[in-house]
């Protein structure tokens, strides 16, 4: 089989062969990055990002008002589900499960944020004296 010039090719077969090309360089520039190792280096490769230390002044009215953005998280996704349970009619008194499941979740993300919180300001109590 000969293969054409690509002016003397249709216009779905330019596309499909681009895309081919296309393809087969991601995948050849894939595997020379898999390759070389070069997959985990950089600050960035595992979510470790630096972080940014708040000054010790401030540290105290943050915690605040984390806690504050917290709870009004909290009472809007609350509010969510419950408008979401209200609005669905035919579902009122037959079918909680879904609206349990996600007021089990809420709940669960609010204990471990607001253990992170705590955990924060006890350290923040802890180095008062620094």
């Amino acid at each position: 089989m000969k293969l054409k010039l690509p002016q003397d090719m249709s216009l779905g077969h330019r596309i499909a062969l681009t895309v081919v090309i296309v393809l087969i360089i991601l995948f050849a520039i894939s595997f020379i990055g898999w390759y070389l190792g070069r997959w985990d280096d950089g600050d960035y490769a595992h979510g470790a990002a630096a972080r940014y230390e708040v000054p010790e002044r401030f540290q105290r009215e943050l915690i605040d008002l984390d806690r504050q953005a917290l709870n009004a998280a909290y009472i809007n996704h609350a509010d969510k589900l419950w408008s979401n349970y209200v609005s669905q009619a035919s579902n009122l008194g037959h079918d909680t499960v879904r609206v349990d499941v996600g007021l089990d979740h809420l709940h669960q993300a609010w204990v471990i944020a607001r253990e992170r919180i705590e955990a924060r300001e006890k350290a923040l109590n802890k180095c008062v004296g620094c």
